[in-house]
């Protein structure tokens, strides 16, 4: 088999967002999907579904998977049940309490890696073909 050009392959882009399309917020996205539209096969994956029935339009080449909002609900809930299982928990939470400061940072960092990781276990079991396809180059942003 020959050398595959990077410039000759069909380039998927994977957006990750807070809530666009869905809901208010993310407007700078409005104005950028339609440029990048141009260059790359769009996928938008919204982490949530936002407050409202509000659901913004997309070009038609934009595909919308909003199958990630479920599965990120559901780990938060399991995950939520869990911790308030354990006593030492709520000393931990206490304590963090005292100390705000503390307490965003390991809020921040504790969810930055959770929703990362759960991001790329996502993307492995609904895009498997995606990822083993040599003429597709993947952008995960």
């Amino acid at each position: 088999m020959g050398n595959i050009n990077i410039y000759e392959k069909k380039i998927k882009m994977f957006l990750f967002t807070n809530n666009y399309p869905f809901d208010k917020g993310e407007e700078f996205l409005e104005n950028e999907i339609p440029i990048l539209s141009k260059k790359f096969d769009i996928t938008i994956v919204p982490t949530s579904k936002g407050k409202t029935n509000i659901i913004r339009e997309l070009p038609l080449s934009v595909v919308l998977d909003s199958s990630f909002c479920d599965l990120f609900l559901k780990v938060s809930m399991k995950l939520c049940r869990v911790l308030w299982i354990f006593p030492e928990f709520f000393l931990f939470v206490k304590e963090l309490i005292k100390a705000p400061k503390k307490l965003l940072s390991i809020k921040r960092i504790a969810s930055w890696l959770s929703l990362a990781s759960l991001q790329v276990y996502w993307f492995k079991k609904n895009y498997q073909d995606l990822i083993k396809d040599s003429q597709v180059s993947i952008i995960l942003y």
